[in-house]
């Protein structure tokens, strides 16, 4: 399998920044997947924003996985309020999960600030879910989709209730993305199964999973096409959050490989997609920022890997309302 090195870490202590800067979030609601627990990125975007007052939805695979990320928070710091922390219960690889959370979520919501696409896997075997997709493409890809498509007309309201709103949706990627082979389509059931040659290829899974975070980017340009398009000011972003000592790099490269021990800690990898979901700074280059690929701590990176196309993200965006009409009539 390709290896790609860790940034140094010293680039991280130079460019670093203190989540102090973070405004305070009362008022505010977030979303933010695959954060069941401090061990993970996810968990400590969520535990960042409840920390500056926002209510904070942890999404994670079942309830029980819920509730002990939110009493691991709880227990961190008692400052954050049991009230602002919520479980929302939702496999991403479920799409009629997903689409039911989310239901619930506009059930007990008015407004919608932040939304983290977070959650991911990187299996080591080509699986398929019920419905015949990959399961990398489903969870990474598939399952963010459904939640966004959802969420899309409260997401839309928080941003025209109030001139001052600042609604932010981050769908965090990979420099994996770089890993992926030349692709031709997005189009297709057999383009989002492509095999990339399977037992034959040695990089296969690296490649598939640099498949479904490349099309996590499409997706990324196609909404804030989308909402310029309308006037609505969400602001989409995709953030590399480093390379990171999760309990899922942990599971793919073994504690004791140096690729590991090497990462960074889930607060550091937790750092750019906080920046990009409630900084200040960010709406002050929204210009510059809006749709793109974003490096620690807030560089932007140009991607040539099928990036500003738009027939490629526009083709992506149809097939996924198409495909998901005929399995779950979306």
């Amino acid at each position: 399998m390709v290896q790609s090195q860790p940034m140094d870490r010293e680039i991280l202590r130079r460019l670093d920044w203190s989540t102090t800067e973070l405004h305070q979030l009362t008022g505010k609601v977030a979303i933010v997947t695959g954060a069941n627990a401090l061990a993970s990125i996810g968990g400590n975007i969520a535990y960042q924003l409840a920390l500056r007052g926002a209510k904070v939805y942890i999404v994670s695979r079942n309830l029980d996985r819920c509730k002990a990320a939110i009493k691991e928070m709880l227990a961190r710091s008692h400052a954050i309020s049991i009230s602002n922390l919520k479980p929302l219960v939702a496999d991403m690889g479920d799409y009629a999960a997903v689409r039911l959370a989310a239901e619930k979520f506009l059930e007990q919501e008015e407004r919608l600030d932040i939304l983290v696409n977070n959650a991911g896997i990187f299996p080591l075997t080509l699986e398929f879910d019920c419905f015949g997709v990959n399961k990398v493409m489903a969870t990474n890809y598939l399952g963010p989709f459904v939640l966004i498509k959802t969420l899309l007309p409260i997401l839309e309201r928080t941003a025209k209730s109030d001139p001052a709103s600042d609604v932010r949706i981050v769908n965090v990627s990979s420099t994996a993305i770089n890993a992926a082979p030349p692709i031709t389509s997005f189009a297709s059931l057999e383009a989002w199964n492509d095999p990339f040659g399977g037992n034959e290829n040695p990089d296969q899974h690296l490649q598939r999973y640099a498949y479904s975070k490349v099309a996590g980017l499409l997706l990324t340009e196609e909404l804030q096409r989308r909402f310029d398009q309308m006037g609505v000011g969400v602001l989409v972003t995709a953030p590399h959050p480093g390379v990171v000592a999760t309990p899922g790099l942990q599971n793919v490269w073994g504690a004791e490989s140096e690729f590991y021990k090497a990462s960074w800690t889930p607060l550091e990898g937790a750092l750019t997609p906080l920046w990009c979901a409630a900084h200040p700074d960010v709406r002050k280059r929204e210009f510059e920022l809006k749709g793109k690929f974003i490096m620690p701590f807030g560089a932007l990176k140009e991607q040539d890997v099928l990036v500003n196309k738009l027939d490629a993200s526009r083709g992506l965006w149809d097939f996924s309302e198409h495909f998901l009409d005929t399995v779950i009539d979306y």
